[in-house]
């Protein structure tokens, strides 16, 4: 409990005022700690852990570049990293490592890095906060729900903690989280041109979505450790397992934020 006390606050005091430079190198960070976690998870398999993280340090420096060479870069710190990882294996005989070298570059890397670009969107602070607000308040709703009315499992083999009571209560708060805090953050504060119905609306759609897609980050990363066989990611932060524990929601909900930045009118 403290751990998270301490950690959401300074989260979203790096998001609404650290300098661009800050934030990425920040966000690097978390994310190179969680990518050597995910690492960890396959030691047997000797993935290239250094390589790996290299290259996610040069892609979030690609992620920070304005939108006219961010694809380019990106693409290139992607073909870099794999043709260098090919390379090494067939040097050294051992695809697997190669395979989740490379791996770890997408995962978390690259999802977590495209808050970077996000961030820069048309009052994309704002909506980093809704993303946020959303991830954490599902996840508390699914966990209390969970534990006092929980009975049927949701997906047993993966994560057998979870219940379909505490998804549903899951995506019903961050339904109403989502419109709550895109009218709040975004339209009433005036950084939206929008009807107060529309931003609800809104709000409450991509609550949605972030919410399911949150829902399935948290699997996927259950399945990696159903694998490795272990519970935790790791140990760095005390009564919470790792880095990449904490993060797991926002892999796949951060994606569907930029994709959202990027198309919405």
């Amino acid at each position: 409990m403290i751990t998270a006390v301490i950690l959401a606050p300074a989260a979203i005091a790096a998001e609404l005022w650290a300098p661009g430079w800050l934030f990425a190198g920040l966000l690097w960070a978390v994310a190179a700690l969680a990518q050597w976690e995910f690492y960890g998870l396959f030691a047997a398999a000797r993935p290239y852990r250094v390589w790996g993280v290299a290259a996610s340090a040069a892609l979030a420096v690609a992620l920070s570049q304005p939108p006219p060479q961010r694809a380019g870069a990106v693409l290139a710190v992607l073909v870099l990293a794999g043709v260098a990882m090919l390379f090494r294996s067939l040097r050294e005989t051992d695809a697997r490592g190669a395979a989740l070298g490379w791996l770890g570059v997408f995962y978390p890397a690259l999802l977590l890095g495209l808050l970077i670009p996000a961030r820069t969107a048309a009052h994309g602070r704002w909506w980093i906060l809704v993303l946020f607000g959303v991830v954490w308040l599902g996840d508390t709703a699914a966990y209390y729900a969970g534990r006092r009315w929980g009975r049927r499992k949701m997906a047993p083999r993966l994560s057998p903690k979870k219940t379909w009571v505490g998804a549903w209560a899951s995506l019903a708060a961050a339904v109403i989280a989502g419109a709550a805090l895109s009218w709040a953050l975004v339209g009433a504060a005036g950084h939206a041109a929008r009807p107060a119905a529309a931003m609800l609306a809104m709000g409450a759609a991509l609550g949605a979505v972030l919410n399911v897609a949150a829902q399935a980050g948290d699997l996927v990363e259950s399945g990696f450790k159903r694998s490795a066989g272990v519970k935790d990611s790791g140990r760095l932060l005390p009564g919470h397992g790792g880095i990449l524990d904490r993060i797991d929601a926002l892999l796949l909900a951060a994606p569907v934020l930029w994709w959202f930045l990027a198309v919405r009118l």
